[in-house]
């Protein structure tokens, strides 16, 4: 049986024994979506799978991660400033604060609070940031990159995307 929107609803407040003046439209929206938020992040499926490309701007270290992202596979950075054809170089997932302290160890004694663009070179390393909270480029969190890099090299970001879902009405499609 395929459920839609209003056959969900139902079956929740059936299941729960709460008529709609307690567990209201708004409610129920916000119990299907973080149903299926948990239910892609535990259980990430093929047909989620996204690819963005893109070019990393010289002296940049950072960039938005892609529109509606719920997590990042990987980032891919190839030698080429023009395409992405043949195979590229996979970046080392970090935390932010590895990245740091990586940069220090680069510039030497008393380098701690080096402007991070002054270390320079082909990306190692990447780290998420920002926290996101949306479903567009700006809202999706960003990432960080180490070394900056030193030239405009064209990328690759395998991310999973949130899927269509029920809440709101929608029924999926």
């Amino acid at each position: 049986m395929a459920y839609t929107y209003a056959t969900l609803t139902t079956t929740i407040r059936d299941y729960t024994e709460v008529d709609d003046s307690v567990f209201t439209q708004a409610v129920i929206d916000n119990f299907i979506m973080q149903a299926e938020h948990r239910i892609n992040i535990e259980l990430p499926m093929d047909s989620d799978r996204f690819v963005q490309e893109g070019t990393l701007s010289t002296d940049n270290n950072t960039i938005n991660s892609p529109a509606g992202a719920l997590f990042i596979r990987g980032v891919e950075v190839f030698n080429s400033t023009a395409n992405t054809t043949g195979s590229g170089t996979w970046l080392e997932k970090k935390d932010q604060t590895y990245l740091t302290e990586y940069l220090d160890r680069l510039t030497g004694p008393g380098g701690f609070g080096t402007s991070a663009t002054a270390v320079t070179g082909k990306p190692k390393y990447y780290a998420m940031f920002g926290g996101a909270t949306g479903s567009t480029d700006t809202t999706s969190g960003a990432m960080y990159f180490a070394p900056t890099p030193d030239q405009s090299y064209k990328f690759r970001v395998y991310y999973n995307k949130m899927a269509v879902g029920l809440g709101s009405g929608g029924d999926g499609n």
